[in-house]
């Protein structure tokens, strides 16, 4: 799809900060959008992008999991023609003590599911 099929779209949003922010960048380069609502009913706006009344925006690490996706109820679209945005996490905690056995473990599981697109 591309973002100016987008724009013909209605669109529901997650409400997250991420979200937020790729929205405002996006229409910053391309127009406004035809946005609905935002919400933090994943569910919710699951079932209406799955009944085909609206379109939405998932980094794809989120949205690999989602039942609807699994179940081939919701398609996931790369937006053909817009360079892709990058995330970055990072792990803060006090610099007075390092980390725990688990937490190092924890933070390893984290590494590899990341790496190999599994959450």
């Amino acid at each position: 799809m591309t973002p100016e099929e987008i724009l013909q779209q209605d669109i529901v949003l997650y409400n997250s900060d991420y979200i937020k922010w790729f929205i405002h960048n996006f229409q910053r380069s391309y127009g406004q959008m035809n946005i609905l609502f935002s919400s933090n009913q994943t569910e919710e706006l699951s079932r209406l992008i799955s009944n085909g009344l609206a379109i939405s925006f998932a980094p794809d690490f989120a949205s690999k999991s989602n039942p609807y996706v699994l179940e081939g109820k919701i398609v996931e679209l790369e937006i053909i023609n817009y360079e892709p945005v990058n995330v970055t996490l990072g792990i803060i905690q006090t610099k007075n003590r390092a980390p725990s056995k688990i937490e190092k473990h924890l933070i390893q599981f984290i590494k590899t599911k990341l790496k190999y697109n599994k959450i």
